[in-house]
């Protein structure tokens, strides 16, 4: 932990697991359909909220990239990030 503290190596960890805690850049990974049983909107909003400057969002299909965009649209101020 000390290390990862230090910026001296990457964490890998689940949603979960990281709850609490912020690291300066966060990326999701293979992020199914939002709302199914097992990733909900909470646990969405759970991982993203730990990013402190940088946040990556990595869907797992063209599927679940429209819903995650559809949820960004929901959680940001207009005009504050780009889709594209």
């Amino acid at each position: 932990m000390p290390k990862w503290l230090g910026g001296e190596l990457i964490r890998g960890s689940t949603i979960k697991a990281f709850k609490g805690l912020e690291a300066t850049c966060v990326m999701i990974t293979d992020i199914s359909k939002i709302g199914v049983i097992g990733f909900n909107t909470q646990d969405m909003y759970v991982a993203a909220s730990r990013a402190k400057q940088r946040l990556v969002l990595l869907p797992a299909s063209s599927e679940s990239f429209d819903d995650l965009q559809k949820w960004i649209r929901i959680q940001c101020v207009p005009n504050t990030i780009d889709l594209e």
